[in-house]
């Protein structure tokens, strides 16, 4: 049988090691606050040019607003780190899509033609649709 203060040594012990451990854990940064210093890294580096047209970027523009892409896609096995990702404008981030690095070069001056023709047949539509009262 344990004795009344057996139980509660052990339990000030227990005690003792999780503030222990609570104090010393480290604060892991959140994702978007982490990746927000990424993307301003990437902007410095690369003054402000996007890595695959090299058309400069600004944040208020719409074609041409600063993200952040991964160079080997997170859905093909790339990672989430700083070393994996580079500063591309919105309409090459959202033209590269899943491809590879070395699938990049070739497709993207097509795919990118795709995009912007999307975008015109959207706004187009948006404009000619019927209004409702």
């Amino acid at each position: 049988m344990i004795d009344e203060s057996d139980a509660e040594q052990q339990a000030r012990i227990k005690q003792a090691e999780i503030d222990t451990a609570w104090t010393n854990r480290e604060s892991p940064i959140p994702t978007v606050l982490r990746r927000r210093e990424w993307l301003a890294y990437h902007l410095r580096r690369q003054n402000d040019l996007c890595f695959y047209c090299a058309v400069k970027m600004e944040a208020g523009a719409l074609l041409t607003r600063p993200t952040l892409d991964h160079c080997i896609p997170r859905s093909r096995g790339g990672e989430d780190s700083r070393e994996n990702t580079v500063a591309a404008c919105i309409l090459c981030n959202i033209a590269k899509g899943d491809m590879m690095p070395d699938e990049v070069r070739s497709l993207l001056p097509v795919a990118r033609v795709r995009v912007l023709n999307r975008l015109d047949k959207r706004a187009e539509w948006r404009r000619d649709r019927p209004r409702r009262l």
